[in-house]
């Protein structure tokens, strides 16, 4: 949450900061100051909950959630199981 009159975090140094995290979102307040979530506490909370239910659609859309071919031990043929079982299975042995 950047503050477009914000003071002690200026705009450029919120910029690099948003670019410099991977799958951050910058939310500028045109209005604004530091303490934006004081001065619009709804706005930035409906901004915050969109942020968190985009991210958990995200990652339920993730490859460890997909299926994987893994070779059985017992006959030695390729069966398919969710990468997630696939995955605690090789950590096991």
């Amino acid at each position: 949450v950047a503050g477009d009159k914000d003071r002690f975090t200026p705009y450029p140094i919120c910029l690099k900061l948003h670019q410099g995290i991977p799958g951050a979102d910058l939310l500028t307040v045109p209005t604004g100051s530091h303490i934006g979530p004081l001065e619009l506490p709804e706005f930035i909370h409906l901004r915050i909950e969109k942020f968190i239910t985009d991210k958990i659609k995200v990652a339920d859309k993730r490859p460890d959630k997909a299926s994987v071919e893994v070779q059985s031990k017992d006959k030695g043929k390729n069966q398919t199981k969710p990468a997630a079982q696939a995955k605690k299975k090789s950590k096991s042995r």
